[in-house]
This record gives C-alpha cells, sequence and structure tokens, in this order.
C-alpha cells in the first residue's frame, strides 16, 4: 500500500490559512529532498534536464524556460493570457500572443527579476535544433551524476554566474593610471601585438601619433596626458590577450588574464570618474572604442557587449561622426578622417554584437552619411590629405585595408541582419541568392596581398587580414542559408541551402585551424564565429542520419567533420582554462556530439554517454582550480 494512504488526512482548524504545498515536486519530495529555490521547478530536476517530467501537488507537470544546466529551453510561460484593466468591463483578458513562428529559435533568460532576451543568431540558441538533446542530456546525467556535482563545485548555490565581471568601479586618478603600467620590454611586445593584430582590423589610433607619444612617455617626458596612459593601458589590455604564458613577467605573481582585467578596471574608472573626461571629445569617443574591444578580446562582459557598443554609437552620432561634415564647420581634413576611421570601428563593433546577441542590427545604410575611410597608411595619412585624398590601390595593402574591404559589404550584411533577427522580415529564395551572391563577390574579391608580401611580418599580416576577412564574410553567409534552410520546408531549395552553409561553416573552422597551425593566432583568441559554425555542422550531421538525407550521409564525411568539431572542443578548453570564459558552451556542444556520435551509430551508445559524461565533468574541475588559482592573486584596485 501507498504510505501516503496509511497517513490519516490532515483536518485544519478553522480560521487556519491553507498550507503552502511544497516547492520540491513529488519524487523529490518523497525522497525527502528539500527544494531551497523559490522556483516553479525543482532543482534537483532542473540540474538533470528533466524540468518538464516534475509534477507538483495539486497540480500537473509544468514547464520552465530557463536555462536547465546550461541547456536553454525556449517554452513560453505555461500561464494565462495576461489580464488588462479595462474601464467598460474591468478585467478583461488580453489579446492571446500570435503563435511562435516555426523553427523560431529565441529565449528568454531569467536570473530571479532579470529577464535577457537572445535573438536567432544567439549561438547558444541553436541547440534547439536537436529535439533530442534534452531527453539525451538527462540520459547522460542520470548515468553519471558526477556531472552535477562537478558542476555544483563550479557555481554558486543561488545562481549561475562567475564574479570575475562584477569588479566595484573605485574612482582612481590620472597617478593611478601611471602606476598600473608595466615594464617597458613589456609594453614594447603588448603594444606591437595590439597594433599587428586588432589596429589593423579595428581603426581607433594614428599609429604615427600614438607612437611619438609612447616614445616621449619612456623618455621621461611630462607631456604625457591621462587620455594616453588610459588608452596605453587598454591597448596592453588587448594585446594581452594574445599571450598564452600564465604570467608577463617571471617576478609576478599576477596571472596575464587578471593583470588584464585590472587595467581594463582602472582605464575603465577614470574614465567614468574623471571631471576632466568630456565624453563626446574625440578622445573619450577613441577610449571607449578601445574598452570595447578590450573587453571583448578578453571575455569580459559579453552580456553586455551589445548594449555598450549601442552606447557608442549614440554618443558617437550626438557629436556627428554619423554625418560628413562641411566646410563650415572648421574641421581640418585630418580630423575629418580620423573621424570617419572610428565611425566605421564603432559600426563594425555594434553590427557584430547585435549578430552575437540575436539582435536586429541599430541602423540602417541611409542613417548615415559618413564617407569611406581613405585606402592609406597612417604615416602619409597627413601628405595623402593635402594631395587631395589619393588612395592606394586596393591591391596594395595599407593599414585600412580590413576596414575599407569589409566596410564593402555592408549594406549587405545589414539586409543579413535583419532578415535574421527581425520580426517581421521573410525573403523568398530568390532574395536569398542575390545577397548570398554579394557575400560571394565580396570574398572572392578580397585581394591577395601574400603574393605581394615585401618580408615575412608583413607576409604574416597579409595572410591573417585576408583570413579573417573571409571568417566574418562566411559567418553572415552561414547564417542567411541557416535560416532559410530551417525555417522552410523540406524541399530542394532548403538542401541547398543546407549544401551551402555546411560549405560556409566548413570555411570558418577551416580559417582558424590554418591561423592555428600558423602560429598567427593563440586557439583561445578564435572567437568570431566559431561555435555558430560548429553547431551548423553537428546539426547537418545531425539531420544528415535522420529522415532527411543530406552530404554528411558518408560515414567518412561525417566522421571528417566530427573531427573539426572536436577540435573546438580543444578550442574552449584552452579558453577556459586562461579566461574562465566557455564552459557552458564546452558542455552544450560535449553532449551535442554525443548525441550525433549515437544518430551516426546506436550501438556506440554507452562510448558516447561516457565520453560526454567524462569531457563535462573534466572541465567543470579544470575551471574550478583555475578559478581558484586565479581567485588567490586577485586584489582590489586601491584609489589613490
Amino acid at each position: 500500500m501507498d504510505r501516503f494512504q496509511k497517513t490519516p488526512k490532515r483536518t485544519p482548524k478553522p480560521g487556519a490559512r491553507k498550507r503552502r504545498p511544497p516547492l520540491a515536486c513529488v519524487q523529490c519530495y518523497e525522497r525527502k529532498v528539500k527544494c531551497g529555490k523559490q522556483s516553479p521547478s525543482c532543482s534537483r530536476c532542473v540540474r538533470a534536464g528533466i524540468a518538464e517530467q516534475c509534477t507538483y501537488r495539486g497540480g500537473s507537470a509544468h514547464q520552465k524556460d530557463v536555462m536547465a544546466s546550461p541547456v536553454r529551453s525556449n517554452h513560453r510561460d505555461a500561464t494565462p493570457a495576461p489580464r488588462v484593466l479595462s474601464s467598460e468591463n474591468g478585467l478583461q483578458p488580453a489579446t492571446p500572443p500570435a503563435p511562435a513562428r516555426i523553427n523560431e529559435i529565441t529565449h528568454l533568460r531569467r536570473r530571479g527579476g532579470l529577464v535577457q532576451f537572445y535573438g536567432y543568431s544567439y549561438h547558444m540558441n541553436f541547440y534547439q535544433q536537436f529535439p533530442e538533446l534534452r531527453s539525451y542530456i538527462a540520459g547522460v546525467k542520470t548515468r553519471y551524476p558526477g556531472i552535477n556535482v562537478a558542476r555544483d563545485e563550479v557555481f554558486p548555490p543561488v545562481h549561475e554566474s562567475t564574479t570575475f565581471e562584477k569588479h566595484a568601479s573605485v574612482p582612481v586618478s590620472a597617478a593611478v593610471l601611471k602606476v598600473m603600467i608595466p615594464s617597458k620590454s613589456v609594453a614594447d611586445a603588448l603594444v606591437q601585438t595590439y597594433l599587428d593584430r586588432f589596429e589593423t582590423t579595428h581603426r581607433v589610433l594614428d599609429r604615427s601619433a600614438f607612437m611619438t607619444e609612447y616614445n616621449c612617455h619612456w623618455s621621461g617626458s611630462m607631456s604625457t596626458t591621462p587620455f594616453f596612459i588610459a588608452q596605453l593601458l587598454l591597448v596592453l589590455a588587448t594585446g594581452a590577450s594574445f599571450y598564452p604564458e600564465t604570467y608577463l613577467q617571471n617576478e609576478s605573481k599576477t596571472s596575464i588574464y587578471m593583470q588584464a582585467i585590472r587595467w581594463i578596471d582602472v582605464a575603465e574608472s577614470w574614465l567614468t570618474s574623471s571631471p576632466d573626461v568630456m565624453p563626446h571629445s574625440p578622445c573619450a569617443i577613441a577610449c571607449q572604442c578601445l574598452l570595447l574591444i578590450a573587453k571583448r578580446a578578453n571575455y569580459i562582459q559579453g552580456s553586455s557587449f551589445w548594449t555598450s557598443t549601442g552606447a557608442l554609437m549614440r554618443l558617437a552620432m550626438a557629436a556627428g561622426y554619423h554625418w560628413e561634415v562641411n566646410p563650415a564647420s572648421h574641421i581640418s581634413p585630418y580630423d575629418q578622417e580620423i573621424r570617419r576611421r572610428l565611425w566605421t570601428t564603432i559600426v563594425e563593433l555594434d553590427v557584430q554584437a547585435a549578430v552575437e546577441r540575436g539582435m536586429p542590427p541599430s541602423l540602417r545604410p541611409n542613417d548615415f552619411l559618413t564617407e569611406r575611410p581613405l585606402h592609406i597608411n597612417d604615416d602619409k595619412i597627413h601628405k595623402s590629405l593635402e594631395d587631395g585624398g589619393a588612395a592606394l590601390p586596393m591591391e596594395t595593402m595599407s593599414d585600412t585595408s580590413f576596414q575599407v574591404i569589409l566596410l564593402k559589404s555592408l549594406p549587405t550584411r545589414l539586409a543579413i541582419c535583419s532578415y535574421v533577427n527581425g520580426n517581421d522580415v521573410a525573403m523568398e529564395y530568390k532574395q536569398v541568392q542575390e545577397l548570398a551572391e554579394a557575400l560571394h563577390n565580396a570574398i572572392r574579391d578580397i585581394p591577395d596581398w601574400n603574393n605581394r608580401a615585401a618580408d615575412p611580418r608583413q607576409e604574416r599580416l597579409a595572410v591573417y587580414l585576408g583570413t579573417l576577412l573571409k571568417v566574418y564574410l562566411c559567418q553572415y553567409s552561414l547564417l542567411l542559408y541557416a535560416k532559410f534552410g530551417c525555417q522552410s520546408p523540406d524541399s530542394f531549395q532548403s538542401v541547398i541551402c543546407r549544401r551551402a552553409r555546411l560549405d560556409a561553416s566548413t570555411a570558418i573552422l577551416d580559417c582558424y585551424q590554418r591561423l592555428v597551425d600558423d602560429e598567427i593566432v593563440p586557439k583561445h583568441t578564435c572567437q568570431t564565429g566559431l561555435m555558430i559554425a560548429t553547431l551548423n555542422i553537428c546539426h547537418e550531421i545531425y539531420l544528415s542520419h535522420g529522415p532527411s538525407i543530406g552530404i554528411a550521409t558518408s560515414l567518412g564525411v561525417a566522421h571528417y567533420l566530427l573531427g573539426a568539431v572536436e577540435n573546438v572542443l580543444a578550442i574552449l578548453e584552452t579558453r577556459i582554462s586562461r579566461t574562465l570564459h566557455g564552459l557552458n558552451e564546452y558542455y552544450l556542444l560535449s553532449m551535442i556530439i554525443g548525441l550525433v556520435k549515437t544518430k551516426i551509430s546506436l550501438a556506440t551508445r554507452s562510448s558516447n554517454d561516457t565520453e560526454a559524461a567524462n569531457r563535462a565533468i573534466q572541465v567543470c574541475t579544470l575551471l574550478h582550480t583555475a578559478r581558484a588559482s586565479l581567485l588567490a592573486c586577485d586584489s582590489p584596485i586601491q584609489p589613490v
């Protein structure tokens, strides 16, 4: 007999308050597991990935639309339609929301009372294209409960976020900025890395002017401004992101990652607290650009990247950067050219942020009239402007080559971003073809600077710029084809789109592998388009071994693609050990790989589950150890 039937039913006393049902589900309540969270679903079942199976006393199964450790769900709340106040009939049910579009992958992420939206192109939302993934994860966790134990060591019991991104802003003086600068040998290396790998893609500084002031700083000149010191700290932090070493100097007890965080914190604190900083000044806008670049390079405050770029764009528009100035404005040709570069950098940062967050673009091509920056080297900028703005041919690599070439495809990329993340944007296959052809032409027209490089350093720079341009453009090609292919019925057109997105995805991974193999970039810096390309490859293998037939149906092709995907796991592991970021991506990808391998061969289910569980436990242990090591050397910034 059920033990609940042995206990006489409790009769409440007259006037007594009704007893609140337990927050834990019936299954866990019977096991006497108390749930401490004020949550509509049992925390134990959420961690196990089976929240949909929770059954509560006096109610039915309940579904949850928040992160299920760490896979997120897209289910809408199982609550009645909202009610609005009507002056005639009192409370009336509001018009029910329109049903979700087919294969829409968006997500409302909840943390307490905070709700955040992540749209279609947000890479972590793509797990929803794998219908069997949730049950697969639940099965793996059931067999290997050590996964939850390892995750509990990483995440605090109340929330699932680290504390490294939550540094208190302490007002600092200009003297604190100078104290933070490392030795000249370290600064020289980091500045050169920034100039070679970041200033070549994001034009913020005039190289010649910056290096002149940099040399004056080390010569003991007293004319170095606080703005330059703040810019230098952000340049150092950005350059440090490319160094795989743990420490910058042998005698230092602070890791390079924590040192970069301190440089960023000090510069940001000075920018936000100093009365000498005028937000609309060119120096302040340049510093804000460097701040966003430094944070993104070091994987700091990624969730606020989109809002920060939008705020910076409006700040620049308030200063007139989006408008081509006329002679009556008394702005010199040199300053006007610097404004064009800064505006283009801000636009590119904002568009990339929109794609990574799954948001529509903040502006349209007709919203600004700024001319394209000149294709010239920085040491010739004054002379070129005096000659009427003579520019170098595109076949010659210059300091603005990456920016000028990428800007040509901006209208196409804005249209794709609007289509992928917009609410009411729909396209016919012909329109998709037109955008795809424009991207294809942009990739085809990337100059082959490698054959024209004069020295090995320039040759490596040419390979870096050309490869990164291809990555950026293939990212949009992938998003375009994935959106149309996944939301279209099974047809010849959708098959073409699936093949095209697979080509774009493999091209992105091949580009990164080339840069890593040639030691042009370290593994942990591979970022743009990496995860969305990897997940789309997994999805194509998944579909090819189901009812739908695809190119990955062949076992040889599938195993080759899985090898490329597993290389991404190594990249993510390197990133986690250095920056403590990437655990959710690693966990999700390892589970998807296990699911895909099982889809290919059901006989390997046991070994696939073991491999996925071991990977999850291993990376959680790695993160826990790395975090403890960094916390041991972390210290707050002291104001002066």
